[in-house]
């Protein structure tokens, strides 16, 4: 019986009612950092949408009327090399290079495949291809050269074979949804630009894997594309970016990266290319579907994304620790609305009355809670719209919840 008096005398107690009034007015102060913080960022990828599909008009619309002039200062578009590192994957070379092979472009470009020693098909696959397509070419690593990854070694050996200005690295399974995705793309190769990189994301099986994978990687290109908005380039991802030849090769490659299985991209990318000289293509006409992995493969691309953060400058870790710091606010935010949404049923309960005076205070908490669970979905679902991606429902919001406790 002592005990009832004891969380009466609480429920009833002026700290209580001091506890009422500081979690509500702390929910709203709280969702009013996250959405600072956090979830204005998220329609970030609509508005880059709409401003390049804007340039890109204007940079189309000028050369081709200097060309029509009879201009010959004005360059033409640039020679594309597009390189594929590939190990063991001659099926998915023998569905992706034909949709390379057949882009419909107005310069020149050609297609080369970095062998990093398959044993499979692969040569077979290439040399069939090439009889048909001369612009299809395939090198291979050095089979004493074991020391070296060999995706770097690949790579680095199809940039230094390529034709081309500009060489566009892919993925054996990354492929093109339409004919005109490398005219899209060489339309946004400036002179002025070392390094582009454009978005590309998973093929959307309808799954709860592939959800969470699409989404993580939207969210991480939303990450990126903020701190590149306040000229620092952070990272990049393993395909469909594009480097300059020359400048390539003056900063060492991925000298940087050698210690590491993967992340070479990202790497090179934060540590040499900076604002002035690097772009983020968010357009969906220069986009690729990626093959869904496996889970273990997404689980081992996480880690070794993990690991490649130790080789990025200090002011790019500071960034990426204080985004996994924000991540964490949702969840506390959740935590508050739990404990507050607790203790108000347990007073009106167990006092069997509601206070008036809680009422202003409620509907602030209310509040809160609305925004909580509308801003982050209405904002994201701005950007997968833009980006044609799916936009998921409800799911955003259980996604948002638990990304930051993976």
């Amino acid at each position: 019986m002592t005990a009832l008096p004891s969380l009466y005398d609480f429920l009833s107690s002026d700290g209580f009612a001091r506890l009422c009034i500081v979690v509500p007015l702390l929910l709203a102060a709280l969702t009013a950092v996250v959405y600072y913080l956090k979830w204005s960022k998220y329609a970030l990828v609509a508005k880059y949408v709409g401003w390049q599909h804007d340039s890109q008009q204007v940079e189309v619309a000028t050369h081709d009327a200097l060309y029509a002039s009879g201009d010959d200062k004005q360059p033409p578009y640039p020679s594309v090399t597009i390189v594929v590192p590939s190990y063991n994957q001659g099926e998915l070379l023998a569905y992706d290079l034909p949709r390379l092979l057949t882009q419909q472009y107005r310069g020149t470009f050609e297609v080369i495949v970095c062998d990093e020693g398959s044993e499979d098909d692969t040569a077979e696959i290439v040399e069939r291809l090439a009889a048909d397509h001369s612009n299809l070419r395939m090198t291979r690593i050095p089979d004493s050269a074991r020391q070296v990854s060999p995706r770097k070694l690949a790579i680095t050996l199809g940039v230094k074979a390529a034709y081309g200005e500009w060489i566009i690295v892919l993925r054996p399974d990354t492929s093109p949804e339409t004919k005109t995705w490398l005219q899209h793309y060489a339309e946004n190769l400036g002179p002025e630009l070392n390094f582009v990189q454009a978005y590309y994301n998973y093929d959307n099986d309808g799954s709860i894997l592939a959800r969470r994978a699409i989404l993580g990687r939207v969210v991480r290109w939303i990450n990126r594309l903020d701190a590149f908005d306040d000229s620092l380039v952070t990272g990049s991802d393993e395909a469909n970016y594009a480097v300059r030849k020359s400048w390539f090769l003056s900063v060492g490659g991925f000298a940087d990266s050698l210690a590491l299985a993967q992340g070479e991209a990202c790497v090179l990318a934060a540590r040499h290319a900076g604002a002035e000289d690097s772009l983020m293509l968010c357009s969906p006409d220069t986009k690729l579907l990626e093959v869904l992995p496996s889970r273990s493969e997404l689980l081992y691309r996480e880690r070794m994304v993990r690991a490649s953060h130790r080789a990025l400058p200090q002011e790019v870790r500071s960034r990426i620790m204080r985004r996994k710091l924000t991540d964490l606010l949702p969840l506390l935010l959740s935590v508050l609305t739990v404990v507050y949404l607790v203790l108000r049923l347990t007073h009106d309960i167990y006092l069997e009355r509601y206070p008036l005076y809680q009422l202003p205070l409620d509907l602030i908490f209310v509040g809160s809670v609305v925004c909580s669970l509308y801003l982050p979905v209405a904002r994201l679902r701005k950007s997968l719209s833009a980006l044609r991606e799916r936009r998921f429902g409800a799911y955003l919001w259980w996604f948002e919840l638990t990304r930051s406790v993976r």
